[in-house]
């Protein structure tokens, strides 16, 4: 199964193929908000839609989140989480939106990391680099427009 399978699929597919592996959340239980299947032992969160459409999908790479074990499998493109940033360029093109960092408030303190936004056939593709740009943070893969959920 590819990375790419679970978007415009139903949560309940995914619940289903890991089983008691996922945890499911939702910030606020009101109606149009997003809810959260994580399966952190896998590096990977699904976010769907209020009718539980999975439209994006989170895979951590090693020190982005200590809850979650760094995904082990390739990417869309070829990509790995231990490919810098210059590779996933290299692999994925220019990106159509980037940034030498951005700030993000954390549990300890605030934190600066390079991203690339990729805009892909049928998906976007968010990538956050480590502070100096050697390796995947963070991939964010979601669906590009709503036809695909």
């Amino acid at each position: 199964m590819n990375d790419t399978y679970f978007i415009g699929k139903l949560l309940d597919e995914a619940i289903e193929h890991f089983g008691p592996l996922a945890s499911l959340y939702s910030d606020d239980m009101s109606p149009g908000e997003d809810v959260y299947l994580e399966i952190p032992s896998q590096g990977i969160c699904f976010i769907a839609n209020d009718k539980s459409v999975i439209w994006c999908v989170q895979f951590f790479g090693e020190g982005k989140d200590n809850a979650y074990s760094p995904y082990s499998d390739e990417l869309y493109g070829g990509i790995k989480l231990s490919d810098s940033r210059q590779m996933v360029r290299t692999k994925l093109g220019s990106p159509y939106e980037s940034a030498l960092g951005k700030e993000e408030v954390g549990d300890a303190a605030q934190c600066l990391y390079p991203w690339d936004i990729f805009d892909v056939p049928k998906y976007n593709i968010h990538c956050e680099y480590s502070y100096d740009a050697s390796r995947i943070l963070l991939i964010t893969l979601q669906a590009s427009n709503n036809s695909m959920i």
